[in-house]
């Protein structure tokens, strides 16, 4: 009742206190077929809408209220998603009421109320719903507000799919405290995820001259444009070939939010009979058609047209082909035209049949219908090529077309008849993965009753049935024959693939030593997918050919798939034998240079020690190493599984006797200790070495290591006696050692 009274008072009322526009009754966006198209997620109207539109397109809803004040919006859904949506007033006080009408199976002009999915009659008045917000959000459950309810202001969301249709009627009642109308409102869709109004960029889809109209050519287009956008001198497009385009305009433009889905341009003259072209091109006004989403047309787009009229042909027939089918002309025949009993027609192929009646299938208001049914005298039971024929029937003509014009005497379409027709088919072709029984099964579409044969027969166990068990243990093609009550066939095939796979994995068992990788190889599949329980020692889990590190005696399992997802599952064993325990002696020492120090391992069956260099015997487990410097000795050890491990030795030098010297030489020439020098020269470097007689004279001096005193001074050979020295030299680890003493000279 308050929304009655509410719409009373506006339509008393021709004054208002908001600054909307009042739009007068019947604007085309009233009605639910000139709904506005949105774009974007976004919507702002300024307008107070009166009354309804041509039609009353919506009385009733869930919400015990109908149109009113309304107008309407259209979604078409481009890509799949939610929709939500708020409903703001420009003026907090305002009244909005709206539904959304799914119309995916309907049209805008044969939905009912049965079509609402969602309604919000609500109240909205201070207290009960402050600032007046209406809509749908992803948090509300309610799906229905009734009218003259409180609270409530947001209904569920809607789950859309690509190609889903919606309407939204949107009615307004002004404030109803005042009494005025609307002051408008903005719809938001932000937070939506579906893609709707959309479909790209518009283009031309052909063009025509309809009969009788030779001065205006029809451009249908692939969306609906704003009018606004059509150039009024027809600028917007050019014509190739002859002929000037002297005006242009959409169809069904009116209102504020004008939009057409065709062109229709006006020529100066009529175009003489000939092939001409259509550009689309930017207009006086600076552009190309648009959108509703402001996308322009793209240059280039042509359309081709034929200033001819065409002769009436047939187009193609509409399966199955039997004893009864549907035939399809280019263009709309007049219904009167058609011999009833089929005599325009004559058919001719492998087998001999006639046409015994013709019937207009769903002639329009016109009388004009485009597909004709056709009774044959016997079913076609015989596969093969047809070709169907135009003649003059017993009512003296051929079909005729809406301007007059006659199917030519023996026009031609030629069909092939093989029974496929999808009255009966099988079930899907399917792939066994190990030869076995199969059921197999068909569906049978066609008029009853039918008979059955399974082709080949021997693999079956009734080929007479429709469901019927075949044992297969190769790829076999079937064919399901049904013969119906007419007598026509009804075939469709089957192929059943056995998969031949040849799984492989090498090896199937090896022994590996801890630490040791081996790569295990699985061949004969499309995927393959590895298990284990140290799945962590695979290189990789779906390779055919990883590289196992396990830790210890493993079982790997793969399963080997096919392009028919069959599966075998290997397995390989990886025994992981333990290493060698070596035990070296001795552990890391020190020893003088020069010392012969005894190596011992134990725990293996052969060994090798590194380096080499100063050991009597390399292979032995217990060589002997003659110490000269600082030695990391390494020792490898081979078990009888062939399986090594590693054992070290550290060896330090002491350099504290790095050097040997004389206690005296005889200088006589003999070749025997002739000079005196120090040996053992374990040493970086000869800093120093100095001889003197009893009276502290120097009788040699030299730094050179090679070099010793030959016992005479300054080309005389000094007596036999006692002699002193003085030696510095730089050990290897880069410390000074000084040694001093005496050497006796004798002859």
């Amino acid at each position: 009742m308050k929304k009655f009274l509410q719409l009373i008072t506006i339509l008393l009322l021709t004054w208002s206190t908001s600054h909307a526009q009042i739009l007068a009754p019947n604007q085309p966006e009233q009605d639910a077929c000139d709904a506005l198209m949105l774009c974007g997620n976004s919507f702002t109207s300024t307008y107070s809408y009166q009354l309804i539109g041509q039609v009353n397109d919506l009385t009733s809803t869930p919400c015990s209220g109908g149109e009113g004040n309304s107008m309407w919006l259209r979604l078409e859904v481009i890509s799949s998603g939610i929709i939500v949506f708020t409903i703001t007033p420009l003026n907090g006080t305002d009244d909005y009421d709206f539904a959304v009408l799914d119309i995916t199976n309907a049209t805008c002009s044969t939905f009912t109320s049965a079509n609402v999915i969602r309604c919000n009659f609500n109240n909205n008045q201070p207290g009960s719903n402050i600032g007046g917000v209406v809509g749908l959000n992803t948090s509300s459950s309610t799906l229905f507000t009734t009218a003259g309810a409180t609270g409530g202001s947001f209904l569920q969301q809607i789950n859309a799919t690509a190609g889903d249709v919606y309407l939204i009627m949107i009615n307004n009642f002004g404030d109803p405290f005042v009494g005025g109308p609307s002051s408008g409102f903005t719809i938001d869709f932000t937070g939506s995820t579906a893609i709707f109004n959309d479909n790209g960029r518009p283009h031309m889809l052909s063009a025509y001259q309809p009969c009788g109209i030779n001065n205006k050519i029809f451009i249908p287009l692939s969306e609906k444009v704003l009018c606004s956008s059509i150039e009024p001198t027809g600028s917007d497009f050019l014509l190739s070939g002859g002929g000037t385009i002297t005006g242009a305009v959409g169809t069904s433009c009116s209102g504020t939010n004008g939009y057409a889905d065709t062109v229709v341009l006006t020529l100066a003259s009529p175009l003489a009979p000939g092939a001409y072209t259509i550009d689309i091109q930017n207009g006086l006004d600076g552009n190309t058609i648009i959108d509703v989403c402001n996308h322009a047309d793209t240059i280039p787009d042509q359309i081709p047209f034929v200033v001819n009229p065409s002769a009436l042909s047939f187009k193609e027939i509409i399966p199955p082909a039997c004893f009864q089918f549907k035939i399809v002309t280019n263009a709309l025949a007049a219904c009167n035209s058609i011999a009833p009993d089929g005599s325009d027609f004559h058919i001719v192929g492998p087998q001999m049949v006639n046409v015994i009646a013709a019937v207009p299938v769903n002639c329009n208001a016109l009388g004009l219908v485009d597909t004709i049914l056709l009774t044959l005298s016997v079913p076609i039971s015989v596969d093969g090529s047809y070709q169907l024929l135009s003649k003059i029937g017993n009512d003296g003509n051929t079909l005729l077309d809406n301007c007059g014009l006659t199917l030519p005497v023996g026009d031609s379409l030629n069909f092939l008849i093989q029974s496929y027709d999808g009255l009966v088919a099988t079930m899907p072709d399917t792939v066994i993965c190990n030869p076995g029984y199969l059921l197999m099964t068909g569906i049978d579409n066609t008029s009853q009753p039918s008979s059955y044969n399974w082709s080949p027969g021997i693999y079956v166990n009734d080929s007479t049935q429709i469901q019927t068990v075949s044992f297969i243990n190769q790829t076999t093609s079937f064919t399901l024959l049904a013969t119906d009550k007419d007598g026509c066939p009804h075939r469709d095939s089957l192929l059943v693939t056995l998969s031949e796979r040849q799984s492989t994995l090498m090896p199937n068992e090896v022994s590996i030593c801890k630490g040791e990788s081996i790569t295990l190889y699985a061949s004969g599949g499309n995927s393959y997918s590895w298990i284990s329980g140290e799945l962590s020692a695979l290189s990789c889990t779906d390779c055919p050919s990883p590289i196992a590190v396990p830790t210890d005696t493993t079982l790997f399992a793969v399963g080997i798939s096919d392009q028919y997802n069959c599966t075998d599952t290997l397995t390989s064993k990886v025994n992981v034998i333990p290493l060698p325990q070596l035990y070296s002696t001795p552990k890391d020492t020190s020893v003088a240079y020069g010392t012969e120090l005894q190596l011992t391992s134990s725990g293996a069956v052969y060994y090798t020690w590194y380096p080499a260099t100063d050991l009597n015997n390399s292979t032995l487990p217990t060589p002997i190493a003659t110490i000269k410097d600082t030695t990391y000795f390494v020792v490898t050890g081979i078990d009888k599984n062939g399986c090594r491990s590693n054992d070290t030795i550290q060896v330090n030098v002491i350099y504290d006797n790095v050097i040997i010297i004389p206690t005296a030489f005889s200088p006589n020439g003999d070749g025997r200790n002739d000079r005196f020098k120090p040996g053992n020269l374990a040493y970086k470097k000869l800093q120093e070495f100095r001889v003197f007689n009893r009276w502290g004279q120097e009788v040699f001096s030299t730094t050179d290591p090679k070099d010793g005193w030959d016992g005479s001074f300054k080309g005389q050979q000094q007596d036999i006696g006692t002699y002193y020295y003085v030696i510095r030299v730089v050990t290897p680890d880069n410390k000074q050692r000084f040694f001093k003493g005496d050497v006796n000279l004798i002859r």
